[in-house]
């Protein structure tokens, strides 16, 4: 990449569609929230929604206070209402009421009657309430409620669409910042494609085929789309009679990657290649086998030569077997190793590793390490080598397929706790969830590979709520960083937590405020992804990164000095596709990214531009 280039950075955003998620995991993300799970809607535990909602607590002291105070607010205004037609009905208006039944039946008759209008008087109450709510908004809010079935339609449109449309759209909205491009392509009708993108590519020359985003001149954008690991979507196993179709559709990671590839293979192809694409990988270490691995007390160091073929963990102590050794190397490998005992122990776990088959030099069975090595072996890290990667795959003569895909594809690693990453497990839960997790951060360290993690109370949840949030709360990556802290980690949503705390800010947000300011766990970041679909959330953004660092400095200047540290390693995004529900389109994400003022104009630059090719492309900060 020359010097001179500038690049416009979309860390936190996706390319995928319903195939990919599935239907029945929006249905869960967006309708059950994790309320209660598909097997008690199938038993008709309705009662549970209820329960989840009335009776919720927070998973920490801040959350539940929170929680009680909205629910307070809720009950004690409906109690009011309740207790003012109470005293309404009772001693007023059942003073002017008369009743006259004879005998026995007087008191009986009249009293139902009494009790009946009184509860007929609060059903139309609160359907009076109900009509001057929705009245009011229908009168000041008017152009906000009309929005919710255009963006219900907008989301459905791109999610159901082909990868490399998706990509197109992201392309022409960038070129839209352009005003006479944006006329020509709102205008243009349904034109004959060729003749489209001749004239689109005559108008972006005219502009030195630059964009100017934040008062600086833009040669590329760089998308790093994450891709998310759906092989669970929450509902296997349905019981057969009652589901009899209880199959859940399965799209494994290798299928998102053959579309992604495809689709940007197809883009690439025809368009004014804007775009450059380095995907992140979705990961999740469950899913995958460790291979054969030995625990010992003793410390291992690996002769260089052999590094990569067998790696020691010293963090939980264990020996794992990668690729096929040679005689000479086994016996190289043992001659390394002084104590008789653990010698040993070391043959014969790697000559049961070597009855495997092996292929490549890798056993045929998919290990963990195999595919981190199959995409990332001979990662550096370096933007050249990731640009001229990306051109000389999607713009070969001889036509490439996703088999072709080695290092420099992907530029860094993506877990979601929601769909079941846990980022600390313990070592008796699963022996290859346990080493294949910390394979991956030793791995990512040696190598200086960018992580990023889902980190908010929202999202495609499939697991037990307490779980899922347990492990998505910034507070369970403090092992994680106290065992890596060189790890380059990017906490994706600055911790929003929508479900739990007013306008979103909470403890987890201080939390991630504290690690980044660590001078310990020098290469913490994170995004601002899908928190500035308007100018009143990116003000909230900022009165919650105020309200954090109030409390760590006493006065402005020190203030001031935390707030530019912590701005270095903030990073833009927009979660596209998901941003949807809450804006647009992505053209109008951008625009008030642009016009919000928490940010100056050179922080901006430095939250798209700078820091974003630091995470993704420089050395670990010391």
């Amino acid at each position: 990449m020359a010097s001179s280039e500038k690049r416009f950075y979309d860390i936190h955003m996706h390319v995928f569609n319903l195939s990919h998620a599935g239907l029945m995991a929006f249905i869960n993300r967006f309708f059950l929230n994790n309320a209660l799970n598909f097997n008690d809607l199938l038993d008709g535990k309705y009662f549970k929604i209820l329960r989840y909602y009335f009776f919720k607590k927070g998973h920490s002291e801040a959350e539940s206070i929170a929680i009680m105070r909205k629910r307070l607010i809720k009950v004690s205004f409906r109690i009011i209402i309740i207790l003012a037609l109470a005293f309404l009905w009772f001693c007023y208006i059942r003073q002017h009421l008369n009743f006259n039944f004879s005998g026995i039946w007087n008191n009986i008759l009249s009293w139902f009657i009494y009790v009946t209008g009184f509860l007929f008087s609060v059903i139309l109450a609160y359907l009076l309430i109900f009509l001057i709510k929705k009245y009011f908004k229908k009168l000041f809010c008017k152009k906000e409620k009309s929005k919710k079935i255009p963006h219900t339609i907008n989301v459905l449109s791109i999610f159901e669409n082909d990868l490399a449309h998706q990509l197109r759209y992201l392309e022409m909205d960038y070129l839209s910042m352009h005003q006479d491009i944006r006329d020509y392509i709102f205008t243009a009708g349904n034109p004959d494609p060729r003749e489209f993108y001749d004239e689109l590519k005559k108008m972006w020359e005219a502009h030195d085929s630059k964009l100017e985003i934040n008062g600086q001149e833009i040669n590329t954008v760089i998308l790093t789309p994450l891709m998310m690991n759906f092989n669970s979507k929450g509902f296997e196993k349905l019981d057969k009679n009652k589901v009899h179709y209880n199959l859940p559709p399965a799209k494994l990671i290798i299928e998102q990657l053959i579309d992604l590839f495809n689709g940007i293979q197809s883009y690439y192809k025809t368009s004014l290649k804007v775009l450059e694409i380095y995907p992140f990988m979705g990961v999740n270490p469950g899913t995958y086998r460790h291979g054969v691995s030995m625990e010992t007390d003793m410390k291992i160091k690996i002769p260089e030569k052999l590094e990569g073929k067998v790696v020691f963990l010293p963090i939980i102590k264990m020996l794992v077997f990668v690729m096929e050794m040679t005689d000479e190397e086994q016996v190289f490998l043992l001659d390394s190793i002084k104590d008789d005992n653990l010698r040993k122990k070391v043959r014969e776990k790697m000559n049961t590793f070597h009855l495997s088959d092996f292929e490549d030099g890798y056993p045929k069975d998919n290990t963990f390490p195999k595919m981190l090595d199959k995409y990332f072996g001979e990662y550096k890290g370096d933007a050249k080598d990731f640009s001229d990667t990306f051109k000389e795959t999607f713009s070969a003569k001889e036509p490439k397929t996703w088999r072709d895909i080695k290092s420099n594809f992907f530029s860094g690693i993506k877990v979601y706790p929601p769909l079941g990453f846990d980022p600390y497990p313990k070592e008796d839960t699963n022996m290859n969830i346990y080493i294949n997790t910390h394979y991956l951060y030793q791995y990512c360290v040696e190598k200086n590979i960018p992580l990023t993690t889902h980190c908010s109370d929202g999202g495609f949840v499939i697991m037990e709520e307490k779980w899922s949030r347990k492990r998505a709360n910034p507070d369970c990556w403090k092992s994680v960083l106290g065992d890596y802290p060189e790890l380059k980690l990017n906490f994706g949503h600055f911790g929003i937590q929508l479900k739990s705390t007013k306008h979103g800010w909470g403890e987890w947000n201080k939390t991630i405020i504290d690690l980044i300011l660590d001078v310990d766990y020098p290469n913490v970041y994170a995004d601002i992804s899908d928190l500035g679909e308007s100018k009143k959330k990116y003000k909230k953004l900022g009165e919650a990164i105020y309200a954090a660092i109030r409390e760590k400095a006493t006065d402005e200047a020190g203030r001031k000095d935390l707030w530019q540290k912590l701005c270095k390693n903030l990073l833009f995004g927009t979660d596209f596709m998901v941003n949807l529900f809450h804006t647009d389109s992505y053209l109008s994400y951008i625009e008030i990214w642009e016009d919000t003022n928490i940010f100056s104009n050179s922080e901006k630059v430095s939250l798209t531009s700078e820091n974003p090719h630091r995470f993704l492309f420089e050395g670990k900060q010391s």
